[in-house]
């Protein structure tokens, strides 16, 4: 059996199931929910006037508020790093530290162990 005649047999479980529970009701309660039905059917279905202007607006807004924050988190990120790399380029001392760092860490380690 594949997918579509397990498809097709759960809509006609469905389907009957339903027919039976409409069968069981009273006529008085079935014709007020066919009068609720028609009712529901035939009115005008228009979403208000300002709905279209709002969702404009809304995702104008969004959008703004996106770009901007993407904006200014790469500006910011980008200018710390090179404030960061401008110190350490311009102090010759701190330049030999870092050219020895592997020194310093086994002589850590040497005097962590012995």
């Amino acid at each position: 059996m594949n997918d579509h005649d397990k498809q097709k047999e759960f809509l006609n479980n469905c389907n009957n199931v339903l027919n039976d529970g409409l069968n069981s009701i009273d006529d008085n309660t079935r014709r007020r929910l066919t009068n609720i039905r028609h009712t529901v059917l035939t009115q005008k279905q228009e979403p208000s006037q300002w709905f279209k202007p709002m969702m404009i607006l809304a995702t104008t807004a969004s959008l703004f508020i996106a770009l901007t924050l993407w904006i200014n988190t790469s500006n910011h990120i980008n200018d710390s790093l090179a404030l960061e790399d401008i110190s350490l380029l311009t102090d010759s001392e701190d330049l030999e530290f870092y050219q020895e760092l592997e020194f310093y860490n086994w002589l850590e380690d040497e005097q962590i162990k012995g």
